[in-house]
């Protein structure tokens, strides 16, 4: 399965901030949208950064200003792999778990196209399996639609 399905299926919308965006302000709208995480956009356009739960709570843990005087580009995660359309989602979830993070950007052809979350490739793979296992016991049952033709 390729990464391209799973957006097609979630849709490309994004939660993003800009960098220079508040940490509460960027936070609210994490929270408004029941998301993780927000990418943090530039002017161009580009992915800038990820800003995660994770990257909040630790900054909250060492915390000398209040979230809303930070900026998102203080704390955002900037060295942000990113996944395009055509890679295989198996790659990916490796990637991830390597790399332990959760939320992968998608981009074509320079541009943002969606972002994948290590629960989306999961959900996509046990998708997956569960039709090849019913495919798979179809065949040994002698359902499988192929057989009837070759009686």
């Amino acid at each position: 399965m390729k990464i391209r399905q799973i957006i097609a299926g979630k849709g490309s919308q994004v939660v993003s901030v800009k960098p220079d965006d508040s940490l509460a302000a960027a936070v609210r709208s994490m929270t408004d949208n029941r998301v993780g995480s927000a990418l943090a956009i530039d002017e161009f356009g580009q992915v800038a950064g990820v800003l995660t739960e994770r990257d909040v709570l630790r900054y909250s843990s060492v915390l000398t200003d209040s979230l809303s005087e930070t900026k998102v580009s203080a704390i955002m995660t900037t060295d942000v792999l990113v996944a395009v359309p055509e890679d295989d989602v198996e790659t990916m979830i490796a990637t991830m778990v390597e790399g332990r993070f959760r939320h992968l950007p998608v981009v074509d052809d320079g541009k943002l196209c969606g972002l994948v979350s290590m629960g989306d490739l999961v959900k996509s793979q046990l998708k997956h399996i569960k039709v090849e296992n019913r495919h798979l016991k179809d065949y040994i049952e002698g359902k499988y639609p192929g057989e009837a033709i070759r009686k």
